[in-house]
């Protein structure tokens, strides 16, 4: 960093004097954001840190079992040598590339050597097939591929070839790269990275940063995570997704903490051992995942003692599974809301209080507000959408290429961030869908969380998620659910029944699901989010609907017998009533006919009606007379 600017207020005098000074600097004072001039995160960050050869930066558990730390001088050397090795492949300032490694220590080497270089960082998890590696390269115009051996199934079956640098293959060149290197001295306004919103409702985003958001990102380590010196922050989320970059990477440590990493899938009682061996004193995870936790039975032995605070974004925190950790372990699980578009901007923070089911309030920095579709904002209690003024560094830069996308997601100076929301007297935040995943019924507009907790208590369910489908009869939504059966447990109607008998006792009638189907997974993003978008487009599974035992009572004259049209019946010659006798339908008061218009209809062509395997000839149709009505003198 050359120099901060501090609002309109900052004096030269108030610069910090040293490396690590400028590292840790604050991003917000009195209110006011302090973005530099300059601002490279590896340089002014990692190899600031460095400077104490002993600083630990993280602690990673392997594949192998084995736990290996790193401090922030092994780190400031390694990604010298890797931006030597991507100024050799021809990575200059400005290009971007394609990140395919796991959650380890490789990973965070190799995007400190891109941002070192200037290049701009895609992260990807590194099971994305062919096509979409295909499309990701295409959209970007990446010029490099930095992938695990894992990737390269995928990576040799797309139709062109990319330049791929694999990581076992670049290890011996490491061994005799330089450990210096320049690095790019950036600007706040040059792209560091471009993340992949989840497209939890419609399709994932290439989501555009610049290093301002990079800098800005101590803002929520500092007020919502409340790292520190000391602290062993865990940020579970996969290395391919934006938490990973702003919680696992950029934020714990612009405030000095250690990093924990473990490269492996999520299992319930390893994670719950682990939390203790690392000595966590920061969990940050997924609902989904505290959720799992919540469930086992061995979750009272393994109270960590280091463990101080524990934090969740990324989706619907359920307060029950809050109060179970409150009751267990003695700690609250304070709940923040972010998007890949915004980093996290509302968050129940460490001195700003606490309200158990909410999103907490405004982090410093950040104005924010529930408004309505003409960019108002709402009063208290009333339902808008959840927005955040356009002012700040955290927000992204654009979606990449994508002009008129980026317009859409803006109403005025508020950037939309598409979900429902309303604001209490106090001034928190409480979430209460999706704005494509509010459900209609029966007059009522509501979310399906309530249905989704309900299914999920009961002892055969292990997951839920809950749609709306269009109901053509009465109107509005009914409500589908989609649920994974526990172990052991097999789907039937009685058990469709019983589920539905349940949900009802604790649900209001609108909010029951008329239809239950039984399925192996849901589909969710690599950070746990169902994909309500896919449930709502997959085709209904199992018995059709008119097999299915209603859930409420029909509508006066639903589905009752219309008044019967006569028809025409060649072979009596006449108009008569279907379902009954042959009878020829009087024709000589006029007032006894029904009360329609016979458009005579014209006269058809020939066609011919074809039988499986059996191909029949073309029959000739004769037209129906015009019925012919006789009024008395």
């Amino acid at each position: 960093m050359k120099k901060l600017r501090i609002g309109r207020r900052a004096q030269r005098g108030e610069l910090p004097s040293s490396p690590l000074e400028l590292a840790l600097y604050p991003a917000i004072a009195d209110g006011h954001w302090q973005v530099p001039d300059r601002f490279n995160f590896t340089r002014d960050v990692v190899e600031a840190l460095a400077h104490d050869p002993k600083r630990q930066a993280v602690t990673m558990l392997g594949k192998d079992g084995v736990i290996e730390p790193r401090s922030f001088l092994q780190l400031a050397e390694r990604s010298a040598r890797w931006s030597s090795l991507l100024r050799e492949r021809g990575v200059r300032p400005g290009d971007r590339v394609l990140v395919l490694v796991g959650t380890n220590v490789d990973w965070l080497e190799i995007v400190l050597a891109c941002l070192k270089v200037g290049a701009v960082v895609v992260p990807a998890p590194v099971t994305m097939s062919a096509a979409t590696l295909e499309d990701r390269m295409a959209a970007t115009g990446a010029r490099l591929i930095v992938a695990t051996r894992t990737a390269e199934p995928e990576i040799v079956r797309m139709v062109e070839r990319p330049h791929v640098l694999y990581v076992d293959e670049a290890q011996p060149l490491l061994l005799s790269a330089p450990e210096q290197a320049p690095t790019h001295d950036s600007s706040p306004r040059d792209l560091a990275f471009v993340l992949t919103s989840a497209g939890t409702s419609g399709g994932p985003h290439l989501v555009a940063h610049t290093n301002a958001s990079a800098f800005a990102a101590r803002v929520a380590a500092e007020y919502w995570l409340d790292a520190g010196r000391g602290d062993a922050v865990w940020s579970t989320a996969p290395s391919g997704s934006p938490n990973s970059v702003w919680h696992a990477l950029l934020g714990p440590w612009s405030r000095g903490a250690e990093t924990l990493l473990h490269e492996g899938e999520f299992e319930p009682l390893e994670r719950l051992d682990l939390i203790y061996r690392f000595g966590t004193t920061i969990l940050n995870q997924t609902p989904a995942e505290y959720a799992a936790l919540a469930q086992h039975s061995e979750l009272g032995r393994f109270r960590p003692p280091q463990l101080r605070r524990l934090v969740s974004t990324g989706d619907y925190l359920d307060p029950e599974v809050s109060a179970v950790f409150e009751e267990t372990w003695g700690l609250v699980i304070h709940d923040g809301y972010s998007q890949a578009e915004t980093n996290v901007f509302v968050g129940n923070g460490a001195e700003a209080g606490f309200k158990p089911g909410s999103l907490g309030l405004p982090l410093p920095g950040h104005q924010v507000a529930v408004i309505d579709e003409g960019g108002h904002e709402v009063p208290p209690g009333a339902e808008g959408e959840l927005a955040v003024r356009a002012r700040t560094p955290t927000l992204f830069a654009g979606y990449w290429e994508a002009p008129d996308e980026t317009k859409e997601a803006f109403r005025g100076d508020w950037y939309t961030t598409g979900d429902i929301a309303t604001a209490d007297a106090d001034g928190f935040l409480w979430f209460l869908g999706r704005a494509a995943d509010m459900l209609t019924s029966r007059g009522e507009r509501f979310s399906p969380s309530a249905s989704e907790r309900a299914l999920r208590l009961h002892d055969a369910i292990t997951a839920s998620a809950v749609v709306g489908v269009r109901d053509l009869e009465r109107g509005g939504q009914f409500l589908r659910a989609f649920v994974v059966l526990a172990p052991g447990v097999e789907g039937s109607v009685g058990l469709e029944a019983e589920i539905r008998q349940d949900v009802g006792q604790s649900l209001a009638e609108h909010e029951v699901p008329r239809e239950i189907e039984f399925v192996d997974e849901l589909p969710t993003t690599s950070s746990g989010k169902v994909r309500r978008l896919e449930l709502r487009e997959r085709l209904i599974v199992g018995r059709p609907l008119w097999e299915m035992p209603p859930t409420t009572e029909l509508e006066p004259g639903f589905l009752e017998p219309a008044e019967p049209t006569p028809a025409w019946d060649s072979v009596v010659g006449g108009w008569t009533l279907p379902g009954t006798a042959a009878e020829l339908v009087e024709e000589t008061e006029t007032e006894r006919l029904p009360d329609y218009v016979v458009v005579p209809e014209p006269e058809p062509e020939p066609v011919a009606y074809f039988e499986a395997f059996e191909p029949t000839p073309v029959v000739e149709l004769t037209p129906e007379p015009d019925p012919v009505v006789e009024t008395q003198p």
